[in-house]
């Protein structure tokens, strides 16, 4: 190729964070929204949290019974207890409750995800993934 060749080419633009807005605004651009990360890395996170929970935190179904034996803190009500059991399981990471609260979220973007981050199959199984959780993500093993 001659170097007028070369030069008379276009450049090509590097890849931006911007695409055609249509047909019928050509040449106008607008941002691609990012994409909605946050639901599969809070379940892998939760997923960790459970692998190396670590003994010093308190575990969500002992936490109020605790408390109730304080000195400076009132016994609450049975149904008030059960509702703060169930606010701290669901918001103690790695909990049952928590994992189960995210999994839906997880569900709905995880292929996405993979396939943005080239995760496997097997690369989610390590992560601690159940099989369940990927079949209903649509994240299948590889056939042979």
């Amino acid at each position: 190729m001659t170097a007028e060749r070369v030069a008379a080419r276009p450049r090509r633009q590097p890849w931006s964070k911007w695409a055609p807005h249509g047909e019928s605004q050509r040449g106008a651009m607008t941002p691609i929204p990012p994409p909605d990360d946050d639901p599969v890395v809070l379940y892998l996170a939760a997923l960790e949290a459970r692998r190396s929970a670590t003994d010093t935190l308190p575990k969500p179904h002992e936490a109020p019974d605790n408390l109730a034996h304080a000195d400076m803190v009132e016994p609450p009500a049975e149904s008030e207890r059960d509702a703060l059991r169930r606010n701290l399981a669901a918001d103690t990471p790695g909990s049952d409750a928590n994992i189960e609260r995210l999994e839906p979220g997880f569900v709905e973007h995880a292929d996405d995800y993979g396939r943005r981050h080239q995760i496997t199959y097997e690369g989610w199984r390590a992560a601690g993934v159940d099989e369940a959780v990927l079949a209903r993500a649509g994240i299948r093993p590889p056939t042979r």
